[in-house]
């Protein structure tokens, strides 16, 4: 197994109370997704790759 620095952007397209749209560029590869986030900064989609299929409840 290799580790090494991979040229990626993160660019955030719009957000609100539950979380946002991140856009995903791998600048290698010239490829980019649209990702959907929940409000606490992870992923909920992957397009073509996964979606999440459980959620975190909230504190009480």
């Amino acid at each position: 197994m290799e580790f090494r620095a991979v040229p990626q952007r993160y660019t955030c397209l719009e957000t609100n109370s539950q979380g946002g749209i991140y856009k995903y560029e791998g600048l290698i590869r010239n490829f980019s997704v649209e990702l959907l986030i929940d409000r606490d900064g992870l992923v909920i989609e992957y397009p073509n790759a996964f979606r999440r299929v459980w959620s975190v409840e909230e504190p009480k």
